[in-house]
């Protein structure tokens, strides 16, 4: 046949391992190093038997879980073995960091209940019940005036929560609020005011329902 390699998965690993070969194939410039490196070592005769020999070895040998590396023929020139980190190669793809996205919570409290707003069908927590939220580093005395035409007694830092999503993280700054009056935009359509068991067995999120069992517990 055609003097030209074989570089499937079972070949990468093979390689990776006998040669020590650091970085993931996924990377461009790795898996030219690996191409380089596959095509160096096709010979002159018996491409085929070579090919399906190595193939072999890595389906059947030098397999990704539980290798038989004492049943290796390549054994005593593998550098893997020999640094006894067989299980570090190939090197696994990095993660890329999920992004990060902030947002405040406000607890605000009043007469012994909490409000809850319902959130839009769509987009993350969708149709569930959840607390009035403000940017991360927002006022919540003005965010209040302005948005909710309430008054705010107190404002305490309350926690900081950290809530993992398939495709990015959110940061959540939670503050405890006590209203002093309350404004007709709150008891508009699409809020309630609710006590604090009530709210605790609606359909809130995850960081929610921790936030109202913090609450629960103080009063």
């Amino acid at each position: 046949g055609r003097r030209e390699a074989i570089l499937d998965g079972n070949v990468r690993r093979v390689l990776a391992r006998h040669f020590a070969l650091r970085g993931h194939a996924g990377e461009t410039r790795v898996a030219a190093r690996f191409w380089r490196l596959a095509q160096s070592l096709v010979p002159a005769r018996g491409v085929e038997r070579y090919a399906q020999a190595l193939m072999d070895l890595g389906a059947g040998v030098c397999t990704r879980r539980a290798p038989a590396c004492d049943a290796c023929p390549l054994k005593r020139t593998c550098r893997a073995l020999a640094l006894g980190r067989v299980d570090a190669f190939p090197a696994p793809a990095l993660r890329k960091p999920k992004p990060r996205r902030k947002t405040a919570m406000l607890v605000l409290r009043h007469a012994g209940e909490v409000l809850l707003e319902k959130r839009a069908p769509a987009g993350i927590w969708g149709g569930l019940w959840s607390l009035p939220e403000m940017p991360f580093d927002g006022d919540a005395r003005a965010y209040c005036a302005e948005r909710l035409g309430c008054e705010l007694a107190d404002v305490k830092e309350m926690a900081r929560l950290r809530h993992a999503f398939t495709h990015f993280t959110l940061d959540i700054r939670a503050l405890a609020c006590d209203v002093s009056r309350i404004g007709p935009a709150v008891r508009a359509g699409g809020s309630i005011w609710i006590g604090i068991d009530d709210a605790l067995g609606a359909a809130v999120p995850a960081p929610v329902k921790t936030l109202l069992e913090r609450i629960a517990r103080a009063v």
